[in-house]
Parts: C-alpha cells; structure tokens; sequence
C-alpha cells in the first residue's frame, strides 16, 4: 500500500494532526527482501506530485533519493515542470503557464 495516494495522504495528514510533522520519504534503497517496497521513479514521482497538490506543506514530507556513497539526500523534481530548461511549468490543474 505505498504506492496508494490516497492512503499516503491520510498516513501524513494523520500524523500531522498528531502533531508529528512528516519530513523526509525516502525512495527504497535496492536491497534484498525489500522488492516488494519498491516502485518506479515515474510512479513514485506521479504520487509525490499528486501529493504535492492535495496536502498542506507542513503535512506534506520531502521526496528524497538518498545518494550512494555518503553524497547527501537529493530531492528530485515533481512533475510540474514542463521542460528540463525550467521555461514554463504546471499549475496545480495542469495548465501551463509560461515563465
């Protein structure tokens, strides 16, 4: 069940009113028996995207893919962005808006 939208966003809006401030969702690491746990980078992107629109932002916890070898946690970019070159992104209904 970590790939359902709608259940993450009710784990985090849940543990918000719990007064636990959701900060950091790692994307699994590779490792044996964890399989199970591990969705693609797109899915994992459409959810936290989703996610993004739905939830305030204290209730809402940083995507992170944490860097082999010590090199840090790095958020990667939701899927507002309609470009590599960052020329124009989408507004929370979709629609583009140019910069």
């Amino acid at each position: 069940m970590n790939d359902s939208v709608d259940v993450l966003e009710n784990l985090f809006s849940t543990l918000f009113l719990c007064g636990v401030r959701p900060y950091y969702i790692y994307r699994c690491d590779y490792a044996q028996g964890l399989e199970r746990f591990i969705c693609s980078f797109r899915k994992e992107q459409e959810i936290m995207t989703e996610l993004r629109k739905r939830l305030s932002g204290l209730a809402m916890p940083t995507y992170i893919i944490d860097a082999p070898e010590g090199r840090g946690k790095v958020p990667p970019p939701l899927n507002f962005w309609g470009s590599v070159h960052g020329r124009s992104f989408l507004d929370f209904d979709g629609k583009k808006i140019p910069l």
